[in-house]
């Protein structure tokens, strides 16, 4: 019998129910639910370890990010996107200074990805208290920014 059939089964059902109102959530536990069926038909579907872990690390990320930006829900925000490899002298990256400056002006947070050039530009511009660096981890290059 597979996960799926199993999880029509009401038993199961009412485990995963059970499962989620002793998290204590109700507002969302219909959503929570799918999640884990979901999860638990990927075991049915065979899927292997390599998109088993990136699935995880995708839905571990997205759990913090909703943690660290839940203070900043109601603010503006504005993604910059650019070169990690324009220079400081170049004219792009004192535009990316200038703007990120004004908008924060109009009541913006800047979100960037993390890394020198335009991103560290754009980051620059807004403050340190105005500004999202999300770094990445990439195999070969970048480096936070300041």
């Amino acid at each position: 019998m597979t996960i799926t059939e199993q999880i029509r089964n009401t038993d199961i059902s009412a485990q995963i129910d059970a499962l989620i109102a002793r998290a204590g959530q109700t507002e969302n536990g219909d959503l929570f639910r799918e999640m884990i069926v979901s999860v638990l038909r990927m075991v049915d579907d065979g899927t292997d370890r390599g998109n088993v872990k990136m699935s995880n690390a995708a839905l571990r990320e997205l759990r913090y990010g909703f943690k660290i930006f839940s203070k900043y829900k109601d603010v503006k925000k504005v993604a910059i996107f650019g070169s990690a490899r324009t220079v400081p002298d170049a004219p792009a990256y004192k535009m990316a200074v200038d703007f990120s400056r004004r908008i924060v002006e109009e009541g913006f947070m800047v979100i960037t990805g993390g890394g020198p050039g335009i991103m560290e530009a754009a980051q620059g511009g807004a403050g340190r208290y105005n500004s999202f660096g999300l770094n990445i981890a990439l195999p070969f290059e970048q480096r936070a920014n300041p």
